[in-house]
């Protein structure tokens, strides 16, 4: 077990944490507008890329896998409406070239549906607000030094927006100090997987190489 230090401060997209032994319980300060816009440019670009290719704006906001089931599955429907009712008219039938067609616009509609709802739950303002007063709680629980209570509340506001680079760094921090090396080796691992303009790699990258190998 590793002692935490007297300070530590973490940042998140809606408040900033700061924890110091000869201070009482900091609340949350909410913050960061840039990085607050520079994401809800993405999920526009996201539902944008999406009408033109259903799926692709899942797999921007990091659904990949469920975005490219949808997109294969658009795909397959779409190109089977067309070869048999545009290409060769023989090779597929007319009333399922037909029921192709009527199933292909479902999986658009639906991947627009599920686009938007994606969007709202990671950049929604309710969101921000449910995870502002989670952050205010973790603030209180790490002066209280109660940490074990942080990494669970952590944990409920990656369940709000898993995408936020600074929550998920401030999980790694909080269990690299507390000494649980292979769920922070995980979180770091989290924080190279998000961090695409590299302002925490270099952290990141320190922190991973000085864990203990269990």
């Amino acid at each position: 077990m590793i002692d935490p230090p007297a300070s530590l401060t973490i940042d998140s997209p809606t408040a900033t944490i700061d924890l110091d032994s000869d201070a009482p319980a900091a609340g949350a300060e909410l913050g960061a507008p840039d990085l607050i816009r520079v994401d809800r440019v993405r999920g526009l670009w996201a539902i944008g890329v999406n009408m033109i290719a259903p799926g692709a704006g899942l797999a921007i906001l990091r659904r990949e896998w469920f975005g490219l089931t949808i997109a294969v599955l658009f795909a397959l429907l779409a190109q089977t409406a067309a070869y048999g009712l545009l290409i060769d008219p023989t090779a597929v039938r007319d009333d399922v070239a037909k029921a192709c067609v009527v199933a292909a616009g479902a999986v658009w509609f639906v991947a627009q549906g599920l686009t938007i709802a994606r969007m709202r739950r990671v950049l929604g303002a309710r969101s921000r607000r449910e995870i502002a007063v989670i952050v205010e709680q973790v603030s209180e629980a790490l002066a209280a030094r109660r940490f074990a209570d942080a990494i669970d509340l952590l944990n409920v506001a990656l369940c709000v927006n898993d995408e936020s680079i600074d929550l998920r760094v401030a999980l790694a921090r909080v269990l690299t100090l507390t000494g649980r090396f292979d769920d922070a080796r995980s979180a770091w691992e989290a924080v190279l997987d998000l961090d695409v303009d590299g302002a925490y790699r270099a952290e990141a990258t320190t922190a991973m190489d000085r864990l203990p190998r269990g």
